[in-house]
C-alpha cells in the first residue's frame, strides 16, 4: 500500500493539487484494502489518508498506521471540508467517474465558502491501477482459473430442459463457491438470436442447440471476464465462416500484444481481419478493455485512443459480430502484458 500511496503523491503533486478524492470503491480498495464499508477518502500530497464514513462501518476497518477515520452520520462534504481546511489544503482534485453531479455541487458549493478550489482532475487512481503487481496478477490469474472451470461446470450440468436463466443461477452459485461471495457480474447466457445482444439478460427461454456464456468470477476482490459459444451439431456455412474469423481476430490480435504497443493498434489489427471477411459492420465494440479491481476498468482497446500497453496490464481480447438478428458470436480471453509479449491467462 505504501508503494501505491507514494506513487499517488507523486501525482498529486505533479498535478499541481495539494489533495485528491474519491469515493470511488474500487479505488478506496486499491489504497486502503478497505472493501466492505462505504464513503470518502481524502489523500494530500504528503501522503496522509483520511477516509470518511458511517459509523456502521468503523468496525470493519482494519487499524492501519497511515489511515484515519472520521465517522460522521450526515453531513460527509461538511466534514471533508472542515478537514481539508484545518490540513491548509488549497487545491483538491477530483476524477469526475468517480463523483456524481449531486456530490460534486455539494463539495464545490463548501469548498468556495472555505476558498479552497475543487477542480476536475485526470483519474489519477485509475492509472496508477492499470499496472498491476506480481500479487494482483496471480489473483487475477486465481479468478480467471475459477472462471474456466466454470464454463466445464456449465457443460457438465446442461441439459435441454434447461432455460438461461437456470443456467445462469447455477453458473453463478458455482462462481460464488469457488471463490469469493460476489461475482465480477451477473453471468449472461444467451441462446440462439439472443446472442444478437452483447449484454443479454438471461431469460426463462430454452436453451437450444447454440448458446454464448460471458462470466466472470472475483477472487480477494480482483475480477474475470470470459465468454466461451457453445454450439451442438453441423454449424451452418455463414456461422462458421463467421466464428472462424473472430477465432482469426481473436489470435491474431493476441499475437501482437506486447508493451509499447498502441491499445488502437490492437484494436485495428483484430477489425481489419473482419473487415476484410466482409463483417465489418457487425463488429460493434472496441477489441477489450482492462480488467482488475473492475470488471471494465482502463485501458480500452478501441479505435482513437491513444493509450499506450504498458508491462503488468490486463486487458481482454473479445473480437465479436453481431449479425442481422440470426446470431451473435464473442470469444473473450484475458492477457497479460509483457515486454515482449502478452501472456494468455484463460
Amino acid at each position: 500500500m505504501k508503494k501505491r500511496i507514494n506513487n499517488l503523491s507523486k501525482k498529486i503533486k505533479k498535478n499541481n493539487l495539494d489533495g485528491f478524492i474519491t469515493k470511488n470503491p474500487a479505488n478506496i480498495n486499491y489504497l486502503t484494502g478497505i472493501n466492505e464499508a462505504e464513503g470518502w477518502l481524502l489523500v494530500t500530497a504528503g501522503k496522509e489518508l483520511f477516509f470518511f464514513t458511517a459509523p456502521i462501518y468503523t468496525k470493519l476497518i482494519k487499524n492501519l498506521p497511515y489511515l484515519k477515520v472520521i465517522s460522521t452520520k450526515q453531513n460527509f462534504e461538511e466534514k471533508i471540508v472542515r478537514k481539508a481546511k484545518k490540513l491548509k489544503l488549497k487545491k483538491i482534485g477530483f476524477s469526475k467517474q468517480a463523483i456524481s453531479l449531486t456530490n460534486y455541487q455539494k463539495l464545490n458549493e463548501n469548498f468556495k465558502v472555505k476558498d479552497i478550489g475543487f477542480v476536475f482532475s485526470k483519474p489519477l487512481i485509475n492509472s496508477l491501477r492499470m499496472q498491476k503487481d506480481k500479487n494482483e496478477i496471480r489473483l487475477i490469474k486465481k479468478a480467471a482459473s475459477v472462471s474456466l472451470e466454470a464454463f466445464d461446470y456449465a457443460g457438465e450440468i446442461f441439459q435441454q430442459t434447461m432455460s438461461e436463466k437456470d443456467l445462469a443461477i447455477e453458473i453463478e452459485r458455482f462462481l460464488k463457491i469457488k471463490s469469493d461471495n460476489k461475482v465480477a457480474f451477473p453471468p449472461i447466457v444467451a441462446s440462439g438470436k439472443n446472442t444478437v445482444f452483447a449484454h443479454h439478460q438471461p431469460k426463462e427461454n430454452l436453451i437450444n442447440n447454440f448458446f454464448l456464456i460471458d462470466l466472470g468470477a472475483m477472487h480477494c476482490g480482483y475480477c474475470a471476464d470470459l465468454t466461451r459459444i457453445f454450439f451442438w451439431g453441423k454449424m451452418p456455412s455463414l456461422f462458421q465462416k463467421a466464428y472462424d474469423t473472430i477465432k482469426k481476430a481473436h489470435d491474431t490480435a493476441i499475437s501482437k500484444i506486447k508493451e509499447g504497443k498502441k491499445v488502437s493498434e490492437i484494436d485495428k489489427v483484430a477489425r481489419d481481419i473482419v473487415e476484410k471477411e466482409g463483417f465489418g459492420s457487425y463488429f460493434l465494440h472496441g477489441l477489450g478493455h482492462g480488467v482488475g479491481l473492475e470488471v471494465h476498468e482502463p485501458p480500452y482497446l478501441k479505435p482513437n485512443q491513444d493509450e499506450t500497453l504498458k508491462e503488468g496490464m490486463v486487458v481482454t481480447i473479445e473480437p465479436g459480430i453481431y449479425y442481422k438478428n440470426q446470431f451473435g458470436l464473442r470469444l473473450e480471453n484475458m492477457v497479460v502484458v509483457h515486454s515482449k509479449n502478452g501472456e494468455v491467462i484463460s
